[in-house]
C-alpha cells in the first residue's frame, strides 16, 4: 500500500493507489521487478516519489495546501500563458531544444538527424497521435511460431519491450528541466518562462498521480482524455539518411525537450529487439501502445532514477551508454540485471560497473579499427624505412 507520512495530507487518486496494490499497471508483475515485503516495490517507490513532487509543486507554486482542482486549474493557466509568451520565439526553442539533448547525450554533429518543432496549436499533436499510434495492445497476425518455446522467448521480448519504454517515459520526464541551463537566453525572450517551466512541470507530475487518467489542453480551456502534447518519431538509417532521424514537435519547450530525450531513449532501445523480423515487431505490437502512457510516466521517473543512482557520480555522463549495454542483453540477463540495479544491491552496483567495463571495452575496440581505416600509404612503415629508422638511431 502507499504509506504517507504524518501531516501529509495530499492523495494520490484512490483507483491509482488500488491499480499499484493489484499490480494492474503497465508492468504488471514483470520479471524485473524486485520482490518485496507485505507492499510491492513500486509502491514503496511511488510513495517517496509523490512526495517530492509534492514537495516540489509547493515550493514553485509558493503554496503549503494543494487540492485537484487548484492543480488543474494551475496547470491549464500556466500553459496559456507560456503559449503567450513563446508566440514568435518556437524555432530559437525548438534550437535550443535540440542543442541541450545533443550535449546531454554526447551526440556529435551529424550522428544523429534531429528535427523539432514547436505547434502553436495543441489539437495538431492530438490528432497526430490519434492518426499514428495505437491505443491498445494488438494482435501480430503474421507471427508464425517454429514452437512453443519460441511463443515463450517473444512474449520475453515483449515484457522486456514493455519495461524499455517505461524507461524512455522516465528518462524523459527526469531529464526534461535540463532549460535550467539556459537561464540567461530565456530571460532575454522573458524574465518569467523559466518559472512558469517548473510550474507546469511540478503540476503534470502532481497531477498524474490525482487524476485517474491523464488529460489534455486545449483553447478554449477544457480538460479531456489522454494527450501527451508531443509527438516523437523515430526512423532507422536508410540509404537516403544515412544515419538516424529523430523528429519531435510538441506544444512548448519544456514537452519538446521531454520528446526528444524520449526519442534519443527509443532509438537506443532499438538495440534491445531481436534480430528476427518478426519477433520484433511481435514484441513492439504488444508493448508500443498510447494507453499505457500516464502509467509509463508515473513509474518511469522513479525508476529510472534507481537507474542514475546506481552508476557512480563520476561516470554518470556515461549513462546512455550504460543503458546501451544493459539493453542489448538478453531478455533473463536483462531482467536479472535491471532487478539488481533498481533494488540498488551491492550486486547491482557490481552489474552497473560491468556494464562500464563493457562500454569501455567496446569504445577501445572502435577507437583502434577507426585508427586502422584512417591509416594512408604514407603513415605505413615498409622495411626501407624500418632500416632508415635503425640507422638513424644507430
Amino acid at each position: 500500500m502507499i504509506r504517507y507520512d504524518d501531516g501529509f495530507d495530499t492523495r494520490i487518486n484512490p483507483s491509482i493507489e488500488k491499480a499499484l496494490r493489484d499490480r494492474r499497471h503497465s508492468l504488471g508483475d514483470h520479471p524485473a521487478l524486485p520482490h518485496s515485503d507485505e507492499d510491492h516495490f513500486e509502491e514503496k517507490l511511488i510513495s517517496q516519489y509523490f512526495k517530492n513532487a509534492v514537495n516540489n509543486y509547493k515550493l514553485h507554486h509558493n503554496t503549503d495546501s494543494i487540492n485537484q482542482f487548484d492543480v488543474s486549474s494551475n496547470l491549464i493557466n500556466t500553459l496559456k500563458t507560456i503559449e503567450e509568451i513563446e508566440n514568435g520565439s518556437e524555432q530559437m526553442l525548438a534550437n535550443y531544444a535540440v542543442e541541450l539533448v545533443m550535449s546531454e547525450f554526447d551526440i556529435e554533429p551529424g550522428e544523429v538527424d534531429i528535427r523539432a518543432e514547436i505547434w502553436n496549436n495543441p489539437d495538431d499533436v492530438q490528432l497526430y497521435n490519434q492518426k499514428n499510434t495505437r491505443k491498445v495492445p494488438e494482435p501480430y497476425e503474421n507471427a508464425v511460431f517454429d514452437n512453443h518455446e519460441q511463443l515463450i522467448s517473444a512474449n520475453a521480448e515483449a515484457y522486456k519491450r514493455r519495461f524499455l519504454n517505461v524507461m524512455a517515459q522516465g528518462a524523459a520526464l527526469y531529464h526534461n528541466d535540463m532549460f535550467d541551463s539556459m537561464q540567461n537566453e530565456l530571460m532575454d525572450i522573458d524574465p518569467r518562462l523559466p518559472g512558469l517551466y517548473h510550474r507546469l512541470l511540478t503540476s503534470s507530475m502532481v497531477q498524474n498521480f490525482m487524476m485517474d487518467n491523464d488529460f489534455t489542453y486545449s483553447h478554449d480551456g477544457e480538460v479531456t482524455s489522454v494527450s501527451p502534447g508531443g509527438v516523437v518519431d523515430v526512423k532507422v538509417p536508410t540509404s537516403e539518411t544515412g544515419v538516424p532521424v529523430i523528429e519531435a514537435s510538441a506544444i512548448n519547450f519544456p514537452i519538446l525537450i521531454h520528446e526528444l530525450v524520449k526519442g534519443v531513449m527509443q532509438l537506443i532501445n532499438i538495440h534491445g529487439l531481436p534480430d528476427d523480423d518478426d519477433i520484433a515487431n511481435y514484441a513492439m505490437s504488444k508493448s508500443d501502445f498510447t494507453d499505457a502512457e500516464p502509467w509509463d510516466m508515473r513509474l518511469g521517473p522513479a525508476l529510472y532514477g534507481k537507474f542514475l543512482e546506481s552508476i557512480p557520480e563520476s561516470e554518470r555522463h556515461n549513462k546512455h551508454h550504460v543503458y546501451n549495454e544493459l539493453v542489448k542483453q538478453p531478455c533473463s540477463n536483462f531482467n536479472r540485471t535491471l532487478r539488481e540495479i533498481i533494488m540498488g544491491s551491492r550486486t547491482g552496483k557490481s552489474k552497473v560497473n560491468q556494464l562500464l567495463n563493457s562500454f569501455y571495452e567496446d569504445r577501445t575496440n572502435d577507437e583502434f579499427e577507426n585508427y586502422l581505416y584512417s591509416i594512408s600509404d604514407d603513415d605505413i612503415l615498409y622495411p626501407d624505412d624500418l632500416d632508415d629508422l635503425v640507422n638513424f638511431r644507430l
